[in-house]
């Protein structure tokens, strides 16, 4: 019952949560799940099928907006994570994502997610998240109750901080990478705005 832990390029830390491959609740209805540079690896490297990489989209987000964002889709622990996955041009980033979808994640297989090693680094870390330095469990997970918080708290920050120390040493990588991926996959791009 309790999911494998998953080795993935940017943490040596994992987490393991029990009831998630029975479960699979979060993988449906998902919010916008931002992609970091070990994703745009496993695509350029073939690891993901076309039906699946044609499902990704880009999103362009200007730099006022950029907070607004990364709160949007956690990814502001303690700073902005978003601001140190890329470059900024022109005045704005692009985030590669899988957009928003009231149905399964397109990642999403029988026994959970079918590439671990290309999933959002806020799926990895799910249930659990950080938003201005205090640490949360999403009100939705099925198994709040049954899971003991203060366990996570520690290997979640630890894995945040690896996620964070892997973007800013691959951003202009992330940058060039995503560039030549859009050349190949001609992914639809989205304007961010906010609310």
């Amino acid at each position: 019952m309790k999911r494998a832990p998953i080795m993935n390029s940017y943490s040596s830390t994992t987490i393991s949560i029990p009831y998630c491959e029975d479960c699979k609740f979060c993988c449906h209805g998902i919010p916008t799940g931002v992609c970091g540079y070990h994703t745009l690896v496993e695509i350029g490297q073939g690891t993901l099928p076309p039906k699946i990489c044609q499902k990704f989209v880009v999103y362009r987000i200007h730099k006022k907006f950029i907070n607004e964002a990364a709160s949007r889709w956690w990814h502001c622990p303690d700073s902005n994570l978003l601001t140190k996955m890329t470059l900024v041009k022109e005045d704005f980033y692009e985030i590669l994502a899988i957009a928003k979808t009231r149905g399964r994640c397109p990642l999403l297989g029988q026994d959970g997610c079918l590439f671990p090693d290309a999933k959002p680094f806020n799926c990895e870390i799910f249930p659990f998240y950080i938003e201005e330095k205090d640490f949360h469990i999403a009100s939705w997970c099925k198994f709040i109750d049954k899971l003991d918080v203060r366990t996570f708290e520690s290997p979640v920050k630890t894995i945040i901080e690896e996620y964070e120390h892997y973007s800013i040493k691959n951003a202009s990588r992330y940058y060039e990478l995503l560039k030549n991926l859009q050349k190949k996959w001609q992914w639809t791009v989205h304007t961010f705005r906010p609310f």
